[in-house]
């Protein structure tokens, strides 16, 4: 059985932390502000601003659910759903 890229992923982690090398993770304003041509990132930041900046213990679940509706970011927020096939319901 072939480990799947996420087993891999924390390998490499484990890896690292144990050779002493300290991982450092950047919460989605602070990543953004490391790159800020991305719009992606931007959307991603400022919703993730807008839930609460992380003090929710599941901050892509409340993007997700997201009931702000006449934001202007609200169709292309990230952690959505993908929407079903039309020729399913047909």
């Amino acid at each position: 059985m072939t480990p799947s890229p996420l087993d891999l992923a924390r390998e490499k982690a484990r890896a690292l932390r144990e050779s002493g090398v300290q991982i450092v993770r950047l919460d989605p304003i602070e990543k953004a502000r490391t790159n800020p041509q991305s719009k992606a990132l931007a959307i991603r930041a400022k919703c993730w601003e807008c839930v609460g900046a992380g003090h929710d213990a599941n901050p892509r679940q409340e993007i997700r659910d997201c009931s702000v509706t006449h934001c202007p970011l609200h169709p292309v927020r990230p952690w959505q759903s993908k929407p079903e096939d039309d020729e399913a319901d047909a």
